[in-house]
């Protein structure tokens, strides 16, 4: 079989994009163009629009191609309109891609390489983080990769066991940059969330899928923006959100897999509960679900006991007096973390600026000593 696959019309193309997007006039022709312009053509690209405000519709009017078919919809979110697209789908297999977002030439050919020949029901790959066009850092399939094995090309897995790696090595919850069967997709994105949607859609369609597999290949470029479709304004919609993600979920697995589960929800928590002022704005019904979960998590012997001293704190402090020490605690770990995260990606963004450098330098030098090599056989040829 040939490697190359040409667009043929058909009812059911092999592929279907869903891109949502809201007053993205600037980014989305970068995203749309990317699409259209890979090797692998046989895809149907369902773009919705989210209630645009800007001249989003117009600009996508200017699109003739056949592949792509247009929605518009009252603003909702994003969950919503990928909602919207999962109903109208009709490829045999489902990507999503955000409309801030693009891909690098050849990552349908890549993966349909992989779809095509083997019972595969997810395939999950890794991508690049920019913002302000300036690169930031590369995010694999895992984002704590202790192990090298997780950083192999390709690697399959079994649904019990991924599921044990995803939560253990903080697996990538981004919706895009995954391929998923569209047959197995039973359950939609809970549009109630903001925070974690695209986390537990991926869960629920994990807990269906047999086979799942991880190539840690970059192809996907996440452009990192501040006001992002899917961003939550504060600290108790997040706790709120990620509270409803375990919720949800929850119930559905088993004994082992729950403790996994319950490590990864503690550690997505973790975020809120540093940010400055967190007590003094934390909602109290909020407060009250939160000392549930982590009253819930004391016997988990996968979390540690220092970690589980957060209860404790929680549970038991009282008064302005409390508050005060948590805010002392609580600002001073984020501040360290703020400053520690901005100087590592700073440096991080210099270092590879610097490596660029390096190999182009040698790549340049290489070929002039082959230039050389050459001009000296052909020299002592005529001897």
């Amino acid at each position: 079989m040939s490697d190359k696959v040409h667009h043929f019309q058909n009812a059911t193309p092999f592929l279907s994009i869903i891109l949502p997007t809201y007053n993205r006039a600037k980014l989305i022709k970068r995203s749309i163009d990317s699409i259209l312009s890979q090797d692998f053509k046989d895809f149907e690209l369902l773009i919705i629009d989210d209630g645009s405000t800007d001249h989003t519709p117009e600009l996508l009017q200017e699109y003739k191609d056949e592949r792509i078919k247009i929605f518009t919809k009252p603003n909702g979110g994003v969950s919503s309109a990928r909602n919207l697209g999962l109903k109208h789908a009709k490829g045999k297999y489902i990507t999503f891609i955000d409309s801030d977002d693009y891909i690098l030439q050849g990552f349908f050919q890549d993966a349909w390489k992989l779809l095509r020949g083997e019972r595969i029901d997810a395939l999950i790959y890794g991508g690049k983080i920019i913002h302000n066009e300036r690169f930031l850092h590369t995010s694999h399939c895992f984002w704590s990769n202790c192990n090298p094995w997780l950083i192999k090309e390709n690697y399959f897995f079994e649904q019990k066991r991924f599921l044990r790696v995803f939560w253990r090595y903080h697996g990538n919850s981004w919706a895009c940059a995954k391929f998923i069967r569209k047959e197995l997709i039973t359950h939609c994105f809970h549009e109630e969330i903001h925070v974690g949607e695209d986390l537990l859609f991926n869960l629920e369609y994990f807990l269906n899928s047999s086979t799942i597999v991880t190539r840690d290949r970059f192809f996907y470029i996440c452009n990192n923006t501040k006001d992002s479709l899917s961003r939550s304004k504060n600290f108790n919609d997040r706790i709120r959100d990620i509270l409803k993600v375990y919720k949800s979920l929850n119930p559905k697995l088993d004994p082992i897999l729950k403790l996994y589960f319950e490590k990864d929800i503690f550690r997505h928590l973790k975020y809120s509960f540093s940010s400055p002022f967190f007590i003094f704005g934390l909602q109290k019904h909020v407060l009250e679900e939160l000392k549930i979960f982590l009253k819930q998590i004391q016997f988990n012997p996968l979390i540690q006991k220092n970690e589980k001293s957060w209860y404790y704190f929680l549970s038991q402090g009282k008064g302005i007096f409390f508050k005060i020490k948590w805010q002392f605690f609580s600002t001073t770990i984020f501040l360290f973390n703020t400053s520690l995260m901005n100087v590592w990606l700073e440096c991080r963004w210099l270092f590879n600026r610097v490596i660029l450098k390096i190999k182009s330098a040698l790549k340049r030098r290489i070929n002039f000593l082959k230039k050389i090599k050459t001009k000296l056989k052909f020299k002592f040829s005529k001897f």
